[in-house]
Formats: C-alpha cells, structure tokens, sequence
C-alpha cells in the first residue's frame, strides 16, 4: 500500500502543507519527509495522528491507500 498518495490527495483537499501536517500531528518535519520520500515507511502510531489531523478513520486511508497499489 502507498499511504503517500492517500495522505498527499487529503492534505490537497484541505489546504494543508506538509509543515503543517506535521506540526498539527505532533511529527518532525524530517520525519514526515522521509516517508514521502519512501526513506521509511509509516507506523501505525503515526498513521493514527496524521489520519486524526486529517479528519478521517485510519480505515479510510487504508482504502484510499489500496487504490495507489505501488506496482
């Protein structure tokens, strides 16, 4: 699964920068950029807060995430 598609289209819809994003979820900003970049991969932990900020269950992300299948 590709959550940064998921989380990117999410972000898009509110307006929301990766700075932001990160800063609301309590997530450095080095860290945010290291799993959009594919340095490393989300844990659930950290999934649960940015789904939080972005105003969805995780479950949802998890769908939307299914559809970015990395071939």
């Amino acid at each position: 699964m590709n959550f940064t598609y998921a989380i990117q289209s999410r972000m898009d819809k509110k307006h929301m920068s990766k700075a932001e994003l990160a800063r609301r979820a309590g997530i450095s900003k080095g860290g945010l950029s290291d799993f959009f970049n594919g340095k490393h991969s989300v844990n659930l932990s950290r999934l649960i807060k940015i789904a939080d900020v972005l105003g969805v269950p995780v479950w949802r992300l998890v769908k939307e995430a299914e559809q970015y299948k990395e071939e």
